[in-house]
C-alpha cells in the first residue's frame, strides 16, 4: 500500500490534496473545539459536514475546480423520482440460495420492516440498503436521541433528491471523501476508548 501511494505521488491533483486537508481540518477543528462550546449554549451543534459541503460547492463554481484544476466532482445527479418497473426475475436462480441463507439469518420481528422496504425498493433503481455507520455517526454527532431522525433525515434526502439534486453537482468529491474518512475515524476512536475502558475494569 504505501509503496503504490509513493508511486502514485507525480500523479497527485495538489488542487484536490489541498481541499482535503482543508476539509480535515475544517471538520477536525469544528468537532473537537468549536461543536463542544456550541453544545454549552445549544442543544443543535452546527452541522459541520452540511457547511463544508456549502463552501466546497461555492468553492467549486466560482473557481470552476472541473475545468480549471482537474478535480472530481459529483457532477450528473438525475432530478425526480424514477417510476417503477419489474424487478429482473431472471436473476433469482442466482440469488435465490444467497437470499434463503439470509432470511434464515435476519428471521427477527424488528427485520420484518427491512424486507418490506426491500421488496418496495425493487420495483426501482435503487441500491440495497442495510446500516450506515457513517450515518449513524452523523446523527449521533448532531443530537439524535430518537429513530424520529430517520423521518427527518429521509425527507432532507427526498429533498434533494427531488428539488436541490442540481446545486449538488459541483460539489468536490474529495469533500464527500473527507466526510465520511473522519466519521470513520471517529468511531473508530470511540470504540478505542470504549474497549479500552471495559479492558481496564475487566
Amino acid at each position: 500500500m504505501v509503496r503504490d501511494l509513493i508511486l502514485a505521488f507525480p500523479q497527485t491533483n495538489y488542487c484536490a490534496l489541498g481541499l482535503s486537508i482543508f476539509a480535515i481540518i475544517f471538520l477536525s477543528v469544528g468537532r473537537d473545539y468549536v461543536n463542544p462550546w456550541v453544545k454549552k449554549r445549544s442543544p443543535v451543534p452546527l452541522p459541520l459536514e452540511l457547511i463544508l459541503v456549502i463552501i466546497a460547492t461555492i468553492f467549486s463554481v466560482i473557481v470552476d475546480l472541473k475545468k480549471n484544476y482537474d478535480v472530481k466532482i459529483v457532477d450528473y445527479i438525475p432530478q425526480g423520482m424514477p417510476m417503477p418497473s419489474l424487478p429482473h426475475f431472471d436473476l433469482i436462480p442466482y440469488l435465490l440460495n444467497d437470499a434463503f441463507a439470509i432470511a434464515i439469518v435476519s428471521y427477527m420481528f424488528d427485520l420484518y420492516a427491512v424486507g418490506l422496504m426491500h421488496t418496495l425498493a425493487s420495483f426501482f433503481p435503487v441500491y440495497p440498503t442495510g446500516a450506515s455507520l457513517s450515518r449513524s455517526a452523523v446523527c449521533e454527532q448532531s443530537g439524535a436521541n430518537t429513530q424520529l431522525y430517520t423521518l427527518f433525515s429521509s425527507a432532507l434526502l427526498l429533498t434533494v433528491i427531488v428539488f436541490v439534486g442540481p446545486l449538488l453537482e459541483p460539489l468536490p468529491m474529495v469533500g464527500s471523501a473527507t466526510s465520511l474518512v473522519l466519521i470513520y475515524d471517529w468511531c473508530l476512536c470511540n470504540f478505542t476508548k470504549a474497549r479500552w475502558r471495559l479492558d481496564r475494569m475487566s
